[in-house]
């Protein structure tokens, strides 16, 4: 049941961190206020995944994903392929939702399901998260998560990040966390791993957008391995709001 559970959770690392990404690092003139209309596919091919800092596959995967957000909202579906095997094993769907509560501080809360089949038909599982960042230097935020179905379990993630620009079309990306797992996937409680990573946001064009990344997984359970993994993520907007013409 544990390698059935991790199996189902190695979707959700790379739309998660694709819904709410670090602040933008490539440097750009600020955008237009008001609500905005975005939808975008991206591809992610990483050589293994790891999700609160287990070891789910060992092996390439790649993720394909349309999402789309409209202001303080954000969806997407998702499709993920063992490379080796050249089998869709699983297909997620995430909405999220972020609201500030002052001037430094906000809100966010979100829901993924799973439905996912690994050679015994067709099962599902879910995530519902919750919490706070702050707009302040590192930007420190913390979130909950509660999993649904093989048995439950919690997990609590805090982190810390720094992006600035490397020039006008490519920046860099740093962050740290750490994760506390309640029997989420594991047998234990308690702090389970740090995890440091770095990227690299690449704009190749007006349209295009790559970013490789790098993470380091640092074990303080005997459940979670330490070691490197990371990957590259493809990114094209099929729909922006455009601003609005200026009235004469």
């Amino acid at each position: 049941m544990k390698k059935t559970l991790r199996n189902i959770l190695l979707a959700g690392t790379i739309t998660l961190a694709s819904l709410f990404p670090m602040k933008k690092v490539l440097a750009q003139p600020q955008e237009n206020p008001k609500p905005k209309i975005n939808i975008s596919v991206a591809g992610n091919l990483a050589n293994k995944s790891r999700f609160w800092g287990m070891p789910f596959l060992d092996s390439p995967v790649y993720t394909q994903s349309l999402n789309a957000n409209y202001g303080n909202f954000s969806a997407s579906i998702a499709g993920d392929v063992d490379v080796n095997n050249k089998k869709l094993f699983n297909m997620q769907t995430h909405t999220g939702f972020f609201q500030p509560l002052s001037k430094t501080i906000s809100f966010h809360l979100g829901y993924v399901f799973f439905n996912f089949n690994l050679g015994e038909g067709w099962d599902y599982a879910s995530i519902l998260y919750g919490g706070l960042a702050a707009d302040l230097p590192l930007n420190p935020s913390v979130t909950y998560n509660r999993l649904f179905r093989f048995g439950g379990g919690e997990y609590i993630e805090g982190s810390v990040s720094h992006a600035f620009p490397l020039g006008e079309k490519i920046g860099i990306s740093l962050s740290q966390k750490a994760g506390y797992n309640n029997k989420a996937g594991r047998d234990k409680t308690g702090f389970s791993h740090l995890e440091t990573g770095v990227s690299v946001p690449i704009q190749l064009s007006n349209r295009v957008n790559i970013t490789p990344y790098l993470n380091y997984l640092h074990s303080l359970s005997d459940e979670v391995k330490s070691g490197f993994y990371g990957g590259i993520n493809v990114n094209y907007p099929l729909l922006k709001t455009k601003k609005p013409a200026i009235q004469k």
